[in-house]
């Protein structure tokens, strides 16, 4: 019955955000709390006392319930991310001093200019890119540092910002079907080998970008830009090539320990010489150009953390810029970094706000009284033929949102290993149903950090990503279901 009512609450709060009648920044708390009061109450009623007269009983399951919703969930979730928050706002700066330096609109016009009249090609080329960056990469600060350079030159070619920040979004998540790091979350939690993982992602990951080509064709056309047909057989071609050497890169088939350690002491030499070249002449004012690219290139290379690459991308465009014609002044630099310090955070304040909601909701989902009443539940409702396994799944695969049942960085972090318990479903049916309906989750959820950050970036309602998308991943997520059903 708690269960039963939790499940309420959550689709209740989750119909409210997705039709607008409440927005994100008030709804996340509101659901943080209200599940903690669903389920904190009736499980501290039932673990109190029975010799105490009902009211005493209930008085006490409602201040403990109390309890553990202000002073656990809202007292901890408010700084649960607190290092993306901070990576929000360092990234915000860089964004913004890349803007007032103008060195943004120089690349993205050097880019527009060798792209010509085929917006499509480079679409895809670049979330292709993108695709192939996020197989290494992961995490907010990674997402901010590529979106930099993608979103401007995709505007620039008239691409209108939801379909931009939602093509991006997939190319994210197509990437992280390829991410080794994500298969070890599921190696070790299903007890299963990376060869098990791989016999359902590089099939789901072909199927993923069918349903990437697909969406941009049809948005294109509902945008009314070209859509040459050479381009998308050459795409078809060249994708089995590009997943086919990214696998091989990524398995290390390419590059021994000792390679790798020589290509990072030649990058560390590059990087030296790169920004003694801005110090000692003029000559050179293409160099600011590189900037986006070098805390990708500290991250991809020399593994740093995102936070140091972004602060040695800053002092780079500071050196570099003095070459530009007009802000050779040493004052002039410094008024334009502090401008960017201030303006910059100023512009994430809104995604600041939604992640301290959204770390509340990741408190709250993995308390106890919430874990132990849905347990019962799955018990009775989960499938045991595989035509109930597709349906089951494929209906309930909206759950995946806003840190639901199905969502393994909410409800569901929990909820896995309670259906392997259960040994009514294969390790193998349940990373090909938490695997599908997990892409729901990184492409559409308005929780997710970096959703928030792109709707804030591109000026763009964060529930219309997830009107946009949902269409098409959850048609992903039922085709990535009948493999897993039929594919084990």
């Amino acid at each position: 019955m708690t269960g039963l009512l939790i499940l309420a609450v959550f689709v209740a709060l989750a119909v409210m955000m997705y039709l607008g009648k409440m927005p994100a920044i008030l709804a996340l708390p509101v659901l943080a709390i209200a599940l903690t009061l669903a389920a904190g109450t009736p499980f501290y009623f039932a673990a109190s006392s029975a010799d105490l007269s009902f009211l005493n009983r209930l008085s006490g399951a409602l201040s403990d319930s109390m309890q553990l919703a202000f002073g656990v969930v809202v007292a901890d979730g408010i700084g649960r991310l607190q290092v993306a928050i901070f990576t929000v706002m360092i990234g915000g700066v860089f964004g913004y001093f890349l803007k007032l330096s103008g060195v943004g609109e120089s690349l993205v016009r050097k880019v527009a200019e060798l792209a010509g009249d085929k917006p499509f090609s480079l679409c895809l080329i670049l979330t292709l890119v993108v695709t192939f960056l996020f197989t290494t990469l992961s995490g907010l600060g990674s997402v901010i540092l590529v979106a930099n350079v993608y979103f401007p030159v995709l505007l620039s070619l008239g691409v209108p910002p939801l379909i931009a920040g939602s093509l991006f979004l997939m190319g994210f998540s197509l990437g992280g079907v390829f991410n080794i790091v994500n298969w070890a979350f599921y190696t070790d939690l299903l007890n299963m080998s990376q060869q098990d993982v791989m016999k359902f992602a590089l099939p789901f990951g072909m199927i993923f970008f069918a349903v990437l080509l697909v969406f941009l064709v049809v948005e294109f056309k509902k945008a009314r830009l070209p859509v040459p047909v050479d381009s998308l057989v050459k795409s078809v071609l060249g994708i089995i090539l590009l997943v086919a050497l990214a696998v091989w890169l990524k398995s290390g088939a390419v590059l021994g320990e000792s390679s790798y350690a020589a290509i990072q002491m030649l990058f560390k030499i590059f990087m030296v010489l790169l920004f003694c070249l801005p110090l000692t002449t003029k000559k050179y004012p293409w160099l600011a150009m590189l900037t986006p690219f070098i805390p990708i290139s500290l991250v991809l290379v020399l593994g740093w953390s995102i936070n140091p690459a972004f602060l040695l991308g800053i002092a780079f465009l500071f050196i570099a810029i003095k070459n530009q014609p007009g802000q050779e002044s040493l004052s002039g630099r410094s008024r334009m970094l502090i401008q960017s310090m201030i303006e910059g955070m100023q512009s994430v304040i809104p995604a600041v706000a939604v992640m301290m909601g959204i770390g509340m909701v990741l408190i709250a989902v993995n308390q106890p009284p919430i874990k132990a009443s849905l347990n019962p539940l799955l018990l009775i409702v989960l499938p045991q033929s595989k035509l109930y396994y597709i349906a089951f799944f494929t209906i309930l695969a909206p759950l995946a949102l806003y840190r639901g049942p199905l969502n393994l960085w909410g409800m569901g972090s929990g909820l896995m290993g309670l259906m392997q318990q259960t040994g009514l479903l294969s390790g193998f049916s349940l990373l090909a149903a938490f695997f599908s309906t997990g892409q729901i989750q990184g492409v559409c959820d308005p929780t997710n950090t970096h959703n928030v950050w792109i709707a804030n970036q591109l000026k763009i309602e964060l529930n219309a990503i997830l009107t946009k998308t949902l269409p098409y991943i959850w048609v992903l997520a039922f085709l990535g279901l009948i493999l897993g059903a039929y594919g084990g």
